[in-house]
């Protein structure tokens, strides 16, 4: 493994950043590894990127740093309870983005932000300007993001001051999906997605309690695709919460997968081939939807929420509706104001990003036939 990759060189840098050397729970060391080889050996990438991802690493070890000193520092942070969140998941590209957004805009709900979760932990003796400050470089990072990956804010909007993925929180300990969609990494992918994920889940929730220490107020709605590959570490981490699932066409679903990722893994890599993309992501579902299947049949229905994704489209206050009343908060007349006026201008709604199996070496009769039982186990609508 070349210098740059090297853990141990990475972890020191961070020691010096943070002042300190407690990154918490050791566990996360194995997905590091796992990471940097991955990106030496399978990534392809091209010397700038190389670096820019090394650099993120030590971001990210500052930042458990930095998280492990908090809790050492308060040790009741630990017993904070994340009572009965909402956690919304499904396969990637099901409309996951939209629903979290409306929902985070109703009375009583409360969703985290990129710059929120990049920076859980707010310094003591923090001033006014602390804030504005990590708003500023989420931002900038996210333009930067932009405009590297032309088109891709059509693909998956970001905003530093949105509601967004929990896998920001999962970066922190190496164990999220989402470096396999922004990575051709197949090692890793099938390490991430090939066991429980227990601890991982534990160190997802102290990072929760860090951050509603610093923002109590509000039923946490949270949201991420990656669950669906650990929904049994997830509801076993959460035994309250009420799940989310949504459901789309996977020929659909699947094709858009391919899109997002293909743009992500030729940025500054090797990696060209669209057929490689579909193979590589069609191999990753595959890893999910039986698993899911077979969970769902053995764990209590009523954990659930099953949404389908031409449903919400076609007619989403009525699901917003279904949704809020499962969560034991009525949809009332002002939540319903402020979701149609969002979705009347929102940038997150679907159908600006265009994609196709074929652009993938795939075919959509056999994605759905590959995935029948998905298909007639939720009901989910086709496409033309």
């Amino acid at each position: 493994m070349s210098s740059l990759f090297q853990a141990e060189s990475l972890l020191r840098s961070a020691v010096d950043l943070a002042r300190g050397d407690d990154f918490g729970d050791p566990f996360f060391r194995e997905g590091l590894e796992v990471l940097l080889r991955a990106w030496e050996e399978e990534a392809s990438l091209h010397p700038a990127r190389a670096w820019r991802s090394c650099g993120a690493v030590v971001d990210l070890l500052v930042t458990r740093a930095q998280l492990a000193a908090r809790l050492q520092q308060r040790p009741e942070i630990a017993q904070r309870p994340v009572a009965s969140p909402l956690i919304i998941t499904g396969l990637p590209r099901t409309g996951t983005t939209m629903l979290h957004n409306v929902l985070a805009l109703l009375p009583g709900f409360r969703a985290f932000t990129p710059w929120e979760m990049r920076a859980p932990v707010t310094p003591e003796g923090a001033g006014p300007e602390w804030a504005p400050k990590q708003i500023a470089r989420t931002a900038e990072d996210i333009r930067a993001l932009y405009q590297r990956v032309p088109g891709f804010d059509r693909i998956h909007k970001v905003e530093a001051e949105a509601p967004d993925e929990c896998n920001w929180l999962f970066r922190n300990n190496f164990t999220t999906l989402v470096w396999a969609f922004m990575y051709r990494v197949p090692s890793y992918m099938r390490w991430v997605t090939g066991a429980p994920r227990h601890t991982a889940y534990a160190d997802y929730r102290r990072q929760l309690q860090v951050l509603r220490d610093r923002s109590p107020e509000g039923q946490l709605v949270l949201k991420d695709p990656c669950h669906l590959w650990h929904l049994d570490a997830l509801l076993d981490t959460f035994p309250d919460a009420v799940v989310i699932q949504l459901h789309r066409d996977p020929a659909e679903a699947v094709s858009s997968l391919c899109s997002l990722c293909h743009s992500l893994q030729t940025m500054d890599s090797g990696h060209s081939d669209p057929a490689a993309t579909g193979a590589y992501c069609v191999e990753m579902v595959d890893r999910g939807l039986p698993a899911m299947l077979r969970l769902r049949a053995e764990r209590p229905q009523a954990r659930f929420v099953d949404v389908e994704y031409r449903r919400l489209i076609r007619d989403p206050l009525a699901e917003l509706e279904r949704i809020s009343e499962a969560a034991g908060r009525p949809l009332d007349e002002r939540g319903a104001l402020a979701v149609s006026h969002w979705l009347e201008k929102s940038p997150h709604r679907p159908g600006g990003h265009r994609y196709r199996p074929e652009d993938f070496g795939l075919k959509a009769a056999a994605l759905r036939e590959r995935y029948a039982d998905y298909i007639q186990r939720f009901d989910v609508q086709l496409g033309s």
